[in-house]
């Protein structure tokens, strides 16, 4: 079974989209150095770190206990 890697951004404003473009663009390249090329990056805008439910990261943990 080969395995994806799950990656996970976040800003909690609108006003931030040049800060979720820069940690995704992080992220691209990190894998990028790592040689990891089966990934997929889950991101959430105008999403607050102390809510409880954030929709791409609800959908990342739902896929990584489904094993997916």
């Amino acid at each position: 079974m080969t395995k994806k890697v799950a990656l996970y951004c976040r800003v909690s404003t609108g006003n931030q989209s040049t800060g979720l473009e820069a940690q995704v663009r992080a992220l691209r390249d990190y894998c990028t150095r790592n040689n990891i090329s089966d990934y997929v990056i889950y991101e959430d805008e105008n999403q607050s770190g102390v809510k409880q439910s954030r929709p791409a990261l609800d959908r990342m943990m739902k896929g990584i206990v489904t094993g997916k």
